[in-house]
């Protein structure tokens, strides 16, 4: 599917700037790069959001002590399901090999777990024989309640 627009956020501008040298190769014009955490995606967004992505843990080649953080990423996705269309997906990547993000996996797992499985369903992709690995996690919301 074709995105007509992507809202990319970070706190970090290196991370944006690493991004916009990346888009320019693309010519893609449809991205909009925006400092600021994703908590406050409300700030920026004024519509139905078909698809959320989260890649958290640390910026790679960057400073590992800025890190995602577990009680703002569960805040995050609480303003992503406000935000998220009828029939959207929100797809999470969590990094637990680290003590930082083996916290925030079990907070957003436990949030996640919380949701109203009538209108929500919610999937977990992870290596069975892989101790620590990266996994994703996606949240699809149904049509109909």
């Amino acid at each position: 599917k074709h995105f007509e627009k992507v809202y990319a956020f970070d706190i970090q501008a290196l991370a944006l700037n690493r991004t916009r040298e990346r888009l320019s190769v693309m010519k893609a014009d449809h991205v909009r790069l925006i400092l600021d955490s994703h908590i406050n995606m409300k700030c920026h967004i004024d519509e139905a959001v078909d698809v959320f992505m989260f890649n958290l843990g640390w910026l790679p080649g960057a400073d590992k002590s800025i890190t995602t953080q577990a009680d703002h990423t569960v805040r995050a996705l609480e303003v992503a399901l406000e935000l998220l269309a009828l029939d959207g997906l929100i797809a999470i990547t969590l990094y637990p090999g680290h003590h930082e993000g083996l916290k925030e996996a079990q907070a957003v797992e436990a949030f996640l777990a919380s949701l109203d499985a009538k209108r929500y369903s919610v999937l977990r992709y992870a290596f069975l024989n892989r101790n620590c690995a990266p996994y994703n996690l996606l949240v699809h919301q149904h049509l109909n309640d």
